[in-house]
């Protein structure tokens, strides 16, 4: 069974902070979530010309205890974390950026009743 990403209260959220989803928010549901163009991806880019910057199977976050993790799966267009590229995997923070190819993206904490995140913004599978 899959638990939330953020042991068992409300999961974890990335944020794309540029391209065509710029602002698009996700939920991390489980405890290995794959990021990619392929439609096989737990978050689905299939952003126009994103194929040219990342490869199928780019990255997966995984849940290791209380701690994020972001794993390299052999993207074309590299793989970085707070600015610093990985071969492998590195640790994730929240606040923290990570980029695969031309795409950043942000680690939120949980969605909480005070965020001013509105839950009609959490999409949940394709960015569109």
């Amino acid at each position: 069974m899959d638990v939330p990403a953020s042991g068992g209260k409300e999961p974890m959220r990335i944020k794309v902070l540029d391209g065509p989803a710029q602002g698009k928010v996700f939920l991390l549901e489980k405890r290995e979530v794959t990021i990619g163009p392929g439609e096989d991806m737990d978050i689905y880019t299939p952003f126009k010309g994103v194929e040219d910057a990342m490869s199928t199977g780019q990255a997966r976050i995984t849940l290791k205890g209380n701690e994020c993790w972001l794993e390299e799966l052999g993207g074309t267009g590299g793989t970085f974390v707070d600015g610093c590229k990985i071969d492998k995997e590195a640790r994730l923070r929240i606040g923290g950026t990570f980029r695969l190819g031309q795409i950043t993206f942000q680690i939120m904490g949980p969605c909480v009743e005070r965020d001013v995140l509105l839950r009609e913004e959490v999409i949940k599978t394709i960015i569109t």
